[in-house]
């Protein structure tokens, strides 16, 4: 038997981009509509380039293809929540739907959407990352008290995470903050 090697293929973001959005144009109602658009998203978010159809960045705002780009990426997470609501890996999308909030500056949102994906999915692998970025929102925003509870949360998970060691020194300039000079030394000292 002559096996013949598969080629190596050579595809870039962008025709990943046109790829999915065909799909999504040819196939509306397939059971596999959510995970391309999530695919789509995540190529959106990571690579900076909002697909054709989605909103592109507007000049007379002033607004720049960053924040376009995670516009087109939110709105696409969005959809993805819509069309699967119940999926078993929306820790996933929620994640992704954070970074999307904060890359175009819209902290409420990120909180909120960080607090859903603790609150429905208590046991993600995303948890204590989404932990430490709620408490860094939250230590800049001036919530010392609540950034020191989610740095805590951060901690509780483990000293293995690789997020261990800054949430103990964040949790200690939370507490120093705090005027608690006590919980700032051990935190510190751990």
């Amino acid at each position: 038997v002559d096996v013949t090697r598969d080629t190596t293929l050579s595809a870039t973001r962008e025709q990943a981009q046109q790829a999915y959005q065909q799909f999504l144009k040819a196939a509306p109602d397939s059971s596999q509509r959510g995970e391309a658009l999530r695919r789509l998203a995540d190529i959106t978010l990571e690579d900076g380039s909002a697909p054709e159809e989605l909103p592109a960045v507007n000049s007379d705002t002033g607004a720049t293809a960053d924040a376009a780009n995670a516009a087109a990426a939110i709105h696409l997470y969005e959809q993805v929540l819509a069309v699967t609501p119940d999926a078993a890996d929306n820790d996933r999308v929620l994640y992704q739907l954070a970074r999307a909030y904060e890359q175009s500056g819209r902290l409420p949102e990120t909180l909120r959407t960080l607090e859903r994906l603790e609150a429905e999915y208590p046991a993600s692998p995303y948890r204590a990352e989404a932990q430490f970025r709620r408490g860094e929102i939250l230590f800049v925003q001036q919530h010392y008290a609540a950034a020191q509870q989610a740095y805590q949360a951060v901690l509780d998970a483990g000293a293995t995470g690789q997020f261990y060691s800054r949430a103990l020194y964040k949790r200690g300039w939370a507490s120093f903050k705090q005027s608690d000079a006590d919980g700032a030394l051990d935190s510190f000292l751990a």
